[in-house]
């Protein structure tokens, strides 16, 4: 079973160097019945030189001068991206839904402005031979 919780660290002491001499023999060296485990201990010695001396002295100020985009930026913003697309499919699917049953159109009727035609009168003229075409084409015939 993985433990998601647990972040790993590692420390190397380099025994020519007299700093790194003292504090490893200090680690190999630790008594159980003052402080439990080897990470506990320095994780007090880091946080009491830490609370002493200020965590700003230690850590890196982020700027947003860089001109990369960070894993965190994308996140939010793919994030912000989806939650519109929702929202916008959503109010669409209302849309279109209140539309129909409303019995109106869902499509936007475009209005074209035009002159009204003027239907000449037609005077009505009697052709026999117009008219004996059409009734025999209905089966009428005189």
């Amino acid at each position: 079973m993985a433990l998601d919780h647990i972040i790993k660290h590692s420390c190397r002491f380099n025994i020519k160097n007299p700093q790194h001499k003292k504090v490893n023999e200090v680690l190999v060296n630790l008594n159980p019945e003052v402080c439990k485990s080897k990470s506990q201990f320095l994780i007090d010695a880091a946080e009491y030189y830490i609370d002493h001396f200020g965590k700003e002295a230690f850590v890196e100020r982020l700027t947003d001068d860089s001109p990369y985009v960070t894993k965190s930026e994308l996140q939010n913003i793919e994030d912000k991206m989806l939650t519109k697309a929702i929202m916008t499919a959503k109010d669409e699917v209302i849309r279109l839904l209140g539309g129909t049953l409303a019995g109106v159109a869902a499509t936007k009727q475009i209005v074209v402005q035009s002159e009204p035609v003027q239907m000449e009168e037609s005077k009505e003229e009697y052709d026999e031979v117009i008219s004996d075409y059409a009734l025999s084409c209905m089966g009428m015939e005189e």
